[in-house]
């Protein structure tokens, strides 16, 4: 499971959002056609996300990536960069974000924990 917060509220993050590769060679330009607007060559807002599995580490925090790049950051195109690399799904990739993206597989087990809950404790339902 993923858990993603995705909270786009306006908060201060004091980290900048690092470069990355155009994803597909198109960008914005002025209503006359002569000057670049947006090159989507940056990341936006940082995204925190928690992985709940068996098949992770318990306790495991990881901050940066071993992605293919040097520069490689965990994005939202890490989600299909994993999935195309764990599954050998072709073609791929899909876009040159993606080939650039960090992905999730290095940080995944070659066999499951067996340190998990057979049995969930009872629900309180006399409140918090």
């Amino acid at each position: 499971m993923k858990a993603f917060y995705y909270e786009l509220g306006g908060f201060f993050d004091h980290v900048h959002s690092p470069k990355a590769p155009n994803p597909d060679g198109i960008y914005t330009v002025d209503r006359d056609n002569k000057n670049i607007t947006y090159r989507f060559d940056r990341l936006g807002v940082r995204v925190p996300v928690a992985i709940v599995s068996p098949w992770v580490p318990k306790g495991k925090v990881v901050h940066e990536p071993n992605g293919l790049q040097p520069d490689s950051q965990f994005s939202h195109a890490s989600i299909p960069a994993t999935l195309c690399s764990i599954f050998k799904l072709t073609p791929r990739p899909l876009t040159d974000r993606e080939a650039w993206a960090g992905n999730f597989e290095s940080i995944l087990l070659n066999t499951p924990r067996d340190d998990c809950p057979l049995v969930m404790p009872a629900v309180n339902m006399n409140g918090f």
